[in-house]
C-alpha cells in the first residue's frame, strides 16, 4: 500500500513539473510569445535552468521568471528580444558560481532587452553580471524605462564593443561596479561613457552602505544628465560612495537624495562625507540638486568638488545654522548639568 502511495506521489510530481525546465531550455517561438508558456521553449518554462533566447520576441509578464545564466544572441544572425512588463520578476541566479546574463553572445547577433517595469535580479554564488556585448561584432541593447534592475556588475563587455545601456527611468541598483563604457572623448568606436538620463542610481541597495566603482579594469566617464542619485549615510564616516576611474559630469537636473539610516543624524559641525571620488588625472564637474532628510534644511549642507590629494572628490559637509548650533549647545549643557547633579 505504501509503495502504491509513493508511486502515485511521484507521478503527480512528474506531471506537475512537466512544463518546467530543470536543465537547459531554448526559446523556440520565433515570433512573439510569453515566457510562461511551456510550448515556447525547447525544454519547458525555465526554472533555475540555463536559458537561451536566440530569435523572436519573449514577453515576461509574470512574477516567476527564473533562470540560471540567461543568454541572448548565442548564434550569428540571431535577433532576440526580451520585453519585461510592469509587475514581472526575472531572477537570474546560478549557485556557487558567477551568473552571466549576456545580451549578445556571438558576433553578428543582436540581443535587445526593454524593461518597462517589474524587477530584474542578476546575482550568483560568486557574483552576478549583466554583460551587454560578449564578443566583437555582437550588439546588445538594454533599455531601462521603469521598475528596478538589481545587479552586482553592469559591464559593457569592452570599450570598443557595441553595447548600449539606456538609463531612461526606473531604479538601477549596483552592488559592485559599472565598467568598460569608456571615456566620452576617447575617440574609440563605442567608447562614450555611461549616461544617466532619467534613471535613479542606488549604490548597494536601499538602506545598505558601501562603495561601488564606475570604471575598474578600464576607465569609464559618468555623465549624469537627468535622473537621480540616492546615497545612504549611517555615520560620521560611513556612507555610500562611488569611486570613479574616469571623469564625472553632473547636471543640476540630477536629483541627489541623501538618507540618514537608523537613528543617525549629524551633530558635529563640519562633518563631511566623500560621495564621489575621481581618481588622479580625472575630474568632476557640475552639481546635482540636493535634497536632505526631513528635519534638515539644504542650507545646513554644502556640496562641492574639491581636490583631496591627487583626487577630485564630491564632498558633502554639514554646516548647521546658528539656531541649530544654539540648540545643540543647550542640549550639551543640559547633559553636563545632569551629570554634575
Amino acid at each position: 500500500m505504501r509503495t502504491k502511495i509513493l508511486i502515485s506521489i511521484c507521478i503527480c510530481l512528474l506531471l506537475a513539473l512537466g512544463g518546467i525546465a530543470t536543465a537547459s531550455t531554448t526559446w523556440v517561438a520565433n515570433t512573439v510569445g510569453n515566457w510562461d508558456v511551456a510550448g515556447n521553449w525547447s525544454g519547458g518554462v525555465p526554472n533555475a535552468s540555463s536559458t537561451s533566447i536566440g530569435s523572436g520576441t519573449c514577453t515576461l509578464n509574470t512574477a516567476d521568471g527564473n533562470c540560471a545564466g540567461l543568454q541572448m544572441g548565442y548564434a550569428a544572425s540571431q535577433n532576440g528580444t526580451l520585453l519585461i512588463e510592469p509587475g514581472a520578476v526575472l531572477s537570474d541566479f546560478k549557485a556557487g558560481t558567477t551568473t552571466m546574463f549576456s545580451l549578445s553572445k556571438i558576433s553578428g547577433a543582436i540581443g535587445v532587452v526593454t524593461q518597462d517595469g517589474g524587477s530584474v535580479y542578476v546575482s550568483g554564488g560568486g557574483a552576478g553580471e549583466l554583460q551587454l556585448s560578449s564578443a566583437d561584432g555582437a550588439i546588445g541593447v538594454y533599455t531601462l524605462n521603469g521598475g528596478t534592475l538589481n545587479t552586482e556588475v553592469l559591464n559593457k563587455g569592452s570599450t570598443t564593443r557595441n553595447g548600449t545601456f539606456n538609463a531612461n527611468g526606473g531604479t538601477l541598483i549596483i552592488h559592485s561596479k559599472i565598467d568598460k563604457f569608456g571615456l566620452a572623448n576617447a575617440g574609440n568606436a563605442g567608447s562614450n561613457g555611461f549616461t544617466l538620463s532619467g534613471t535613479v542610481l542606488e549604490p548597494n541597495g536601499i538602506g545598505v552602505v558601501g562603495t561601488i566603482a564606475v570604471g575598474s579594469s578600464n576607465a569609464t566617464d559618468f555623465i549624469g544628465s537627468s535622473g537621480g542619485l540616492d546615497f545612504d549615510i549611517s555615520g560620521d564616516t560611513t556612507n555610500d560612495k562611488v569611486t570613479n576611474k574616469g571623469n564625472c559630469t553632473l547636471s543640476s537636473s540630477v536629483a541627489l537624495s541623501i538618507s540618514f539610516l537608523g537613528s543617525y543624524g549629524p551633530t558635529t559641525p563640519s562633518t563631511s562625507w566623500t560621495l564621489w571620488d575621481c581618481a588622479p588625472t580625472y575630474s568632476g564637474s557640475g552639481l546635482p540638486t540636493l535634497s536632505v532628510p526631513a528635519g534638515y534644511s539644504t542650507s545646513e549642507f554644502s556640496l562641492g568638488w574639491t581636490t583631496v590629494g591627487a583626487d577630485t572628490d564630491l564632498v558633502l559637509t554639514y554646516i548647521p545654522e546658528p539656531t541649530t548650533l544654539v540648540l545643540l549647545g543647550l542640549v550639551a549643557l543640559g547633559l553636563i548639568r545632569r551629570r554634575r547633579s
